[in-house]
């Protein structure tokens, strides 16, 4: 008898307010704005967000053809 290998859920989409778009847990992690992987599965953003569309910048200054910028 084998084990085979149970299916791992799909992860948690949280809203990116830098994005406007729903991202996956991890993709929050690599977002200068996010921090604390358990507070991002909370999706209240005061808890692990620090963007302010007021005066902080979408993009980093990646070229517009970048993978980094497609993805958002």
């Amino acid at each position: 008898m084998t084990d085979t290998p149970k299916a791992q859920p799909p992860e948690s989409r949280v809203f990116c307010r830098r994005t406007q778009r729903e991202l996956p847990v991890h993709d929050h992690q690599d977002c200068p704005y996010c921090h604390g992987k358990e507070q991002v599965h909370t999706g209240v953003h005061t808890k692990f967000c620090g963007y302010d569309p007021e005066k902080d910048p979408v993009s980093f200054g990646f070229p517009e053809d970048s993978e980094r910028l497609q993805r958002g």
